[in-house]
């Protein structure tokens, strides 16, 4: 359990430090002349450019599998520079106005006045797929060879960053949308530099960390075929997720209370991601640690600990005190949209705990190199989300949040359950293989 703790620490530091940055950019949103305008442009945008990050990010679970060695570090930089490449494209043609507002009005139906602020912005979260593929590969590297303090700090960097460059934008009145992107842009700029500095380092002087060749890695492994199709599952799971969210957003544009749902949504959505990524980033420690049944029981009980006590920080917030003070004073919302934020967040405290054990059933499905089981999860998730979602617009008497958020709670549990059947018959094909 120490030696766990021990390796979490720096990814744990990531996981408390890189989701504050949301909450503080809608924090500064909801300070502007027309926060809730600002607020549901920055979700629109959330939503149209994480279908293409979300996926990337998925890299350093192959690189941490496979990052033995100085010649697989280079395969593998090859292989995430053209993935990068290709994810901007999409965005640099979305960023042209009259592709942004026909994809947006005609297509989602958000309303003009939202979609109109996005184009601007758009530009600048074009460069958001490089960032992250490149934050993710440098992320792998350092855990894979045991060194991954760089990472919390550089996660530290972004937080400051991104808030001094939000608050900075709103201050010269610059427009909602555009100070929410100028902010993710400077923080994962930051954040990269952070990481790439010591993983340079590890291959530099007398004695690197990292060797040139380990002759006993499959020979198979290294080349881009095998890295490909281990990381399609992984990227077409979390596309497939990142892709639901737009449907969200469209689901909610046709329900009851649209404005104030696409206001309060982020919030409470940005508000459970600060205590849900240190619960995602612990997939890392799942996948370098578990080697075989016994390691993964030990690991299990480690992962139950951490989602449990999780789960006990956020139900602080359930006292609706608490909540009137977080909601209200903290992010600066007021009226109707605080009190949907608040109530969606109480609705969603669980997702963490959900998430500790999704993190542990994905990181054992990479550690066994059996990652398409994990892409069926993704698809079982899509189908009883996109089933909720319609089932909640025809009802039409729920406010958008409310159907979002039940939707979501019922995806959630779908993939958890469909990991923790893959993890069972993997386990029992590996020991009888064995």
């Amino acid at each position: 359990m120490r030696s766990l703790y021990v390796l979490f620490f720096p990814l744990a530091m990531s996981g408390a430090f890189f989701p504050i940055a949301r909450p503080i950019v809608s924090a500064a949103l909801a300070r502007t002349q027309d926060p809730e305008l600002a607020l549901a442009a920055f979700s629109v945008l959330l939503s149209l450019t994480t279908p293409l990050i979300s996926p990337l990010f998925s890299i350093r679970q192959i690189v941490t599998a496979l990052c033995v060695d100085a010649d697989m570090v280079r395969r593998l930089g090859r292989v995430v520079l053209v993935l990068g490449g290709v994810a901007t494209i999409p965005l640099l043609v979305l960023s042209i106005p009259s592709n942004f507002l026909a994809f947006t009005e005609q297509i989602l139906g958000i309303p003009h006045a939202i979609a109109a602020l996005g184009p601007p912005a758009m530009w600048l979260m074009a460069t958001s797929p490089l960032l992250t593929i490149g934050r993710a590969y440098y992320q792998g590297v350092l855990v894979s060879f045991d060194h991954a303090n760089p990472i919390g700090l550089g996660a530290l960097f972004y937080l400051a960053a991104s808030t001094l460059g939000v608050f900075g934008a709103v201050y010269v009145k610059i427009p909602g949308a555009v100070a929410a992107a100028v902010a993710l842009l400077a923080g994962n700029a930051v954040y990269v530099l952070t990481v790439w500095w010591p993983t340079r380092r590890l291959r530099q002087g007398d004695h690197p960390r990292m060797p040139h060749r380990v002759d006993d890695f499959a020979e198979e492994k290294r080349s881009t075929r095998y890295i490909l199709s281990l990381y399609r599952p992984l990227a077409v799971s979390a596309g497939l997720s990142a892709c639901l969210e737009p449907v969200i957003q469209a689901a909610m544009a046709r329900t009851p209370e649209t404005m104030t749902s696409l206001a309060a949504y982020p919030v409470c959505i940005s508000v459970i991601w600060l205590m849900r990524t240190h619960l995602w980033n612990a997939q890392q420690v799942v996948i370098a640690r578990v080697k075989d049944p016994v390691s993964y029981v030990a690991v299990r009980r480690w992962m139950l600990s951490l989602s449990l006590g999780t789960t006990a920080l956020l139900a602080i917030f359930l006292w609706p005190t608490a909540g009137d003070w977080f909601f209200g004073d903290v992010i600066g919302l007021t009226g109707q949209v605080r009190d949907y934020a608040w109530q969606g967040y109480a609705l969603l405290v669980v997702v963490p705990f959900m998430q500790g054990w999704r993190s542990l059933y994905s990181g054992t499905l990479v550690a066994l190199g059996t990652t398409r089981r994990i892409q069926t999860a993704a698809v079982a998730k899509a189908i009883v989300l996109v089933a909720a979602l319609v089932m909640g617009v025809v009802d039409g008497r729920l406010a958008g949040i409310f159907v979002a958020v039940g939707a979501l709670l019922l995806a959630e549990l779908t993939e958890v359950l469909s990991l923790q059947i893959a993890v069972r018959r993997s386990w029992a094909r590996w020991t009888q293989a064995a």
